[in-house]
């Protein structure tokens, strides 16, 4: 999927969608219902947001407004077949580290089990539902606070 009109985002802006992520979900009712503790939640999410950046860099498509990424936009277009075992094993070794991350930040399991009942929120394996190849699942679409209620301006 290409767009003239929307900056593709590098691997090199990693740190810029993290923040971004963290800030524009640091308010999700699903963010705050898995990781309940806000201290928690503040320093696990940056985690989080890198693990699943890292794979998406592999197998979606991560587009900005700008270079200044004050908006994102992280789509599969539902090619995942094309190279289906590459994507398995990209997304079984994200698994592996957000789990590792989970473990580590709350040894009793306890987050672990909440992302775990929460998997069918956190995943699009229901697209496959849908019987169409010609698909966009969104993961994340996010707008830093600041530039929310503007519409959309190419700078």
């Amino acid at each position: 999927m290409e767009s003239q009109k929307l900056y593709r985002v590098k691997e090199g802006d990693l740190d810029k969608l993290i923040r971004i992520l963290t800030v524009c979900f640091a308010e999700d009712p699903l963010y705050h219902a898995l990781i309940p503790d806000k201290d928690t939640r503040e320093r696990l999410m940056p985690e989080l947001f890198t693990c699943d950046l890292t794979e998406f860099f592999e197998t979606c498509e991560i587009y900005a407004d700008s270079s200044e990424l004050n908006s994102i936009l992280v789509v599969s277009d539902g090619t995942e077949h094309e190279a289906a075992l590459h994507n398995l094993m990209v997304d079984f070794f994200a698994l592996l580290k957000t789990d590792g991350y989970l473990i580590k930040e709350d040894p009793s399991l306890a987050t672990l089990r909440k992302f775990i009942q929460g998997k069918d929120y956190l995943n699009s394996s229901w697209t496959s539902q849908l019987h169409t190849a010609e698909r966009l699942h969104v993961i994340y679409l996010a707008v830093t606070p600041k530039m929310q209620h503007h519409g959309w301006q190419r700078s």
